[in-house]
């Protein structure tokens, strides 16, 4: 006779066995369909974005498996979670880097975040940081104001992005003298420009540093999901990078002739676990993923207005500092929670021996 806890225990098995299946069987089809066809389909393209989210079921998924005694369904996830540790492990060791001599420079990138009720906390960390060069995206226009009065000593050359479309833009604030300024129509449809391109002098040496804020990758919803949020219904049925990707692919053109040592910094709207994200990677380097550890999400953060409900952390890296072979990271790490749903990320770099 079969007793309750042995009834408790083969339905605990058969749903765990069903879970671990079902979660197994759409994990593989999505990793098919990026080796097939790699991002060009909407669907697959959101999932590469969120692939660090497609794993993270596993996480549950085999503790239960291990009690429920589920021998099926380990079969499944067990090797996923194999190829899941082989993709993001690797992001997260330390790193011990040895600093040398040779001239360094503090560079800091933020997404203020237009809604963001924490400006003075936001100015008091920039403070705080000593950086030589701050990047900042989605700045209101008033802070950029205040920012241009309140760091005028400390940071003398200053350049912003204003457009009258819209109440916020890029700032730049540069300890070096800044010899040239250049937005870049980089979106091919006329909208207001996003990018830009300075040059600076650091000690008699040209640098080009590029300050991007690059598209949300949302279009046209395609369909209603049931039982989800308007904005998360958009993010996930109107996800759409075409406009984010044509960016990317002109910035790496512009880099690739770029013929000035060079820092690009910004809001990417782009995880690394994209497939362009290594186009990328091919021609500048990652200061994160040379200097950092731990996997560096800094989106999405609680903040007023966002997509997110508050206990989901930030999974997604998407804000970046890459350099020129001419340099090397010796630090990268990220800033503290400023109001904002980014987080901000620190770097040092120094002049390649």
């Amino acid at each position: 006779m079969v007793t309750c806890r042995e009834l408790v225990d083969e339905v605990s098995r058969v749903v765990v066995t069903f879970l671990s299946w079902a979660s197994g069987l759409a994990l593989v089809g999505y990793l098919a369909a990026r080796f097939a066809i790699g991002d060009r389909f909407w669907a697959v393209a959101l999932m590469s974005n969120f692939a660090i989210c497609c794993f993270l079921p596993l996480l549950i998924l085999i503790p239960l498996g291990l009690v429920t005694r589920s021998r099926s369904g380990l079969l499944i996830v067990l090797p996923l979670a194999a190829i899941g540790m082989l993709s993001f492990a690797p992001i997260t060791l330390p790193r011990t880097i040895t600093p040398t001599e040779t001239r360094t420079l503090r560079v800091v990138t933020f997404n203020v975040y237009q809604a963001n009720d924490r400006l003075d906390a936001v100015s008091g960390w920039l403070e705080s940081t000593g950086a030589d060069l701050i990047f900042l995206q989605e700045a209101p226009d008033d802070y950029i104001e205040t920012l241009n009065d309140r760091f005028a000593g400390s940071y003398p050359y200053r350049a912003a992005q204003l457009s009258p479309e819209s109440p916020w833009g890029n700032l730049l604030l540069s300890r070096f003298p800044i010899l040239d300024t250049e937005n870049l129509d980089e979106t091919g449809d006329g909208s207001p420009n996003t990018q830009q391109r300075y040059l600076l002098d650091v000690d008699g040496q040209n640098l080009a540093v590029y300050n991007v804020d690059l598209a949300f990758p949302v279009g046209q919803v395609r369909f209603q999901i049931p039982l989800l949020s308007a904005p998360l219904n958009t993010l996930v049925a109107g996800y759409d990078a075409t406009t984010r990707d044509y960016q990317i692919e002109r910035l790496i053109s512009r880099v690739s002739e770029e013929p000035q040592p060079f820092i690009v910094a910004g809001d990417f709207n782009m995880s690394s676990s994209t497939l362009i994200y290594n186009q990328l990677a091919a021609h500048m380097n990652d200061a994160f993923l040379n200097a950092g550890s731990g996997f560096g999400g800094s989106w999405p953060v609680p903040a007023a207005g966002t997509l997110f409900p508050s206990f989901i952390p930030p999974l997604l890296r998407v804000d970046y500092i890459w350099y020129s072979d001419h340099f090397r990271a010796i630090e990268a790490e990220q800033g503290p929670r400023l109001g904002s749903d980014h987080l901000p990320l620190l770097a040092v770099l120094e002049t390649a021996p």
